[in-house]
Parts: C-alpha cells; structure tokens; sequence
C-alpha cells in the first residue's frame, strides 16, 4: 500500500482573465493558481477575487503527456470539481466570502506528469477556461548515494569501525549491532548527512532509535538519512522484538486432557516480562490477565494466554488456541517489554526506512509496542519514507502515527511497497 503526504510547494501563477460579469461584484475577475507536489496526488489552490454572490464553479480537467502528445491539442478528462474552503482565502475580503478552492489530480504514480486546466463558470459571470499548465508528482525518494554508510552483520564486531560490509584488516569491518553503527554515524562530523546504516542479512534482536540529524535543505530538498536492509529477499533482514530464549517451541502439557476447550501449559523459565504470544509466525494469543479468564473466554475471545511467575524452576506459560488444539511442535513469539517497545522510533526528521522486516514488537502501551513509531509528545516529525518493508506478529501497529497534539504529531510520511499482517497503519 502507498501512504502519501509530501507537500511541498510548487507553482503559483496568477491568471488575469476576461471581464465579463454580469453584475459588478458577482462575476470572476481573477484567478490565481498555486500547486502543490504529493507522491500519489497534486493539490491544486485556487483563489478567486469577484465572486460575491459565491456562485462560482470551478472543475479540473487533467490529461497525461503521452495523451496531450497524441493529440496534438490535449484531450482533457473531466476531474474534479474544486472544493470551496469558507474563510480560506488569501485576503481579508476573500478570507470574508470564501473565494479559495481547493482540489486534487488523483491516483498518480509516483514522478509522474500531468497537464492540467480549470473551466470555470458563474452566475454573475466570467466564466471559461484557464492556460494549461503542468505539475509532477515526486518520485519516491531513494538513499542517498553521496553520503558515508555504515554496516552491520552477524559476523561483525562492535569494537570495528563500520565503514566495510566485510572485515579487511585491524578495526576495519562492519558493527555487529544496529545501535552501534547508529552510535557511530550520530558521532560523524555531519551527523552522516546523505548516509546512513546498511544491515546486513539476519535477525537482530533489537530496538533502536533514530533521533539525530538536522532538518537542514539541500537545494530546497531534505537532507535524508537512511536505515535500510540488504534487500536480497523477503525477511533477509529482520527486526525481531520476541524473547531470544523461547522461539523454539516448548514442551506442552494438557491442563483439561480430552477437551476440545483445552488449555496447554509449559515451563518457560523465560517468560518473565512478556507482553505478547504469537505462534508460528500469524497465530494471535489474546492477553489474558488471569488463568480463569482463559477457561471463562473472558470479553468473548476463545483464544488466551497469562504467564504465572512462580518459585524457582516453575514459571509457567498458560495458552488456549481458538480451535483448542495443542500448540505442542509450533514456535512460540513471545514479544519481550523492552525499556523502548516499539523496534525502531523515529525522533527526527528526513529518515528513509527501506528493505527491513519489522515482528514480534512488545510492550504493554498503547503507544509503545509497534513495528515503527513516529514521535511522540512534543516532537513533530516530517519527511519520513517507510518503503518496500515488512510488518507482522506486533502486539500494536506495523507503522504508528500519533494523532496531532501541541507542537506534537507526525506529517509528510510516504509508506510505500509494504506489506501488512495485523494491523497496518
């Protein structure tokens, strides 16, 4: 799926158009268009002086390049018709008689052009249509090949320098952690502007941040940095927020034997500070809070687990299935409370997120147990792209957007190419 919001400002032309009305006032006298870049859409503005009797219609007409190169003179296909934003204008009469539409050219690909006209008619006069124009939509941005990179691998060591994929000599080769090689791009004389880490292939059991860097432009442009996989498959490099002790199955035992309401239970010396179960890779376990709401199906859920912290050697995992069936031979996910519960926050702005699969995020909070989390209190941020990434097994969201509150929220996020198992965005 595709998630648009990068705005930036485009074109703005004022149109002088002919004097036509009817009625001193009423008719259009001018119209200025501004445009505005999304990925998958362009906003256009228009604002109308005249008008006062607010009888003015406004309607896009949008054609392709290759549509207005083969006709010679464009072949416009009816769009849509310009919304009018009451106090939206941009001067005191206009904010007073609403004169400022709004409209959009829809399902664009990214980077891609249109040619565009408005007709435009009203009640009191000057009506017709306007200079054809052209706008693009912005391509997907990509990492940035200019910058320095730092590497990460399962055959690394923390105590290299990052700056190689593989190990050549001395303190050369890549970090073992994701946080590390973050660590040393942060310690970069530019913050690693135009960088960033490249993970190599494996599963890294941890939760990291990515709060540094500027909001500096290049050109007009941000000045991106990166966290991106190898890219070679599906999963090849995987964030994992599930408990490393327990991913190999148990050894289950039946509570209620013979039952087709089971519940199952197992030793797990390591279940301590869990805050979800996953089976296999899909299979949700609804949290309970006692055993007797397992067998109750407590809030009308046939599926449940609760973890007992008992004496030494008897901590012990309770799981009933939906289908009451043994969970003995499957994998058991249990997403782990870490201090930080979603497996990457993003705290500054301009990141390209790219090619990582994202599991197994714990945490009790309702904001705070995500695949990727995007601000939080004060913090706005602006800028972000999540692309071609992988998002299942989280207790809460694959990508999580705080709702706008003070300076807080989160904007201008394109998520592009990604797949979702539980819930998206």
């Amino acid at each position: 799926m595709l998630r648009k919001l990068l705005c930036w400002l485009g074109l703005a032309a004022a149109l002088s158009l002919p004097a036509e009305q009817a009625d001193a006032g009423n008719g259009i006298n001018t119209i200025a268009f501004t445009s505005y870049r999304n990925v998958t859409s362009c906003a256009i503005d228009a604002n109308v002086t005249g008008d006062d009797d607010s009888s003015a219609v406004l309607r896009l007409e949008v054609t392709t390049p290759s549509e207005y190169v083969l006709a010679g003179t464009a072949a416009f296909d009816s769009g849509m018709t310009m919304v009018r934003r009451i106090g939206g204008g941009g001067g005191a009469s206009d904010a007073a008689t609403g004169n400022m539409f709004h409209g959009r050219i829809l399902w664009m690909y990214p980077g891609e052009k249109v040619y565009w006209r408005c007709v435009y008619t009203d009640a009191g006069g000057g009506g017709g249509t306007s200079a054809i124009d052209s706008v693009t939509s912005f391509a997907i941005p990509t990492p940035p090949a200019t910058g320095p990179r730092w590497y990460v691998s399962k055959s690394g060591n923390d105590a290299w320098d990052g700056t190689s994929p593989t190990f050549v000599s001395g303190s050369i080769g890549p970090k073992l952690t994701i946080t590390a090689a973050l660590t040393a791009m942060n310690a970069d004389a530019n913050d690693g502007a135009n960088g960033g880490v490249v993970v190599g292939r494996g599963i890294y059991n941890e939760k990291v941040s990515l709060d540094f860097g500027t909001d500096a432009l290049s050109d007009g442009l941000p000045v991106y940095r990166f966290l991106i996989g190898d890219g070679v498959s599906v999963d090849s490099t995987v964030l994992d927020g599930s408990l490393m002790p327990i991913r190999e199955s148990l050894s289950w035992n039946a509570l209620a034997s013979g039952s087709a309401d089971s519940t199952y239970y197992a030793i797990c010396l390591s279940c301590d500070s869990i805050s979800s179960v996953i089976l296999d890779y899909s299979e949700y376990i609804h949290r309970k809070t006692t055993k007797q709401e397992i067998f109750a199906d407590a809030m009308g859920e046939l599926s449940g687990w609760f973890f007992v912290d008992g004496a030494a050697n008897a901590d012990t995992l309770f799981v009933k299935r939906r289908t009451g069936a043994s969970p003995a031979g499957m994998y058991v996910h249990a997403g782990y409370q870490f201090s930080q519960n979603s497996l990457v926050q993003v705290r500054k702005r301009n990141w390209i997120i790219k090619n990582l699969t994202f599991r197994f995020a714990g945490g009790t909070s309702g904001t705070s147990r995500h695949g990727i989390e995007l601000s939080t209190g004060s913090l706005r941020i602006s800028n972000i792209v999540i692309d071609s990434c992988r998002f299942y097994g989280n207790t809460g969201h694959g990508v999580y957007l705080p709702v706008y509150g003070g300076a807080g929220g989160a904007d201008t996020i394109v998520v592009a190419n990604c797949t979702f198992r539980g819930l998206g965005i």
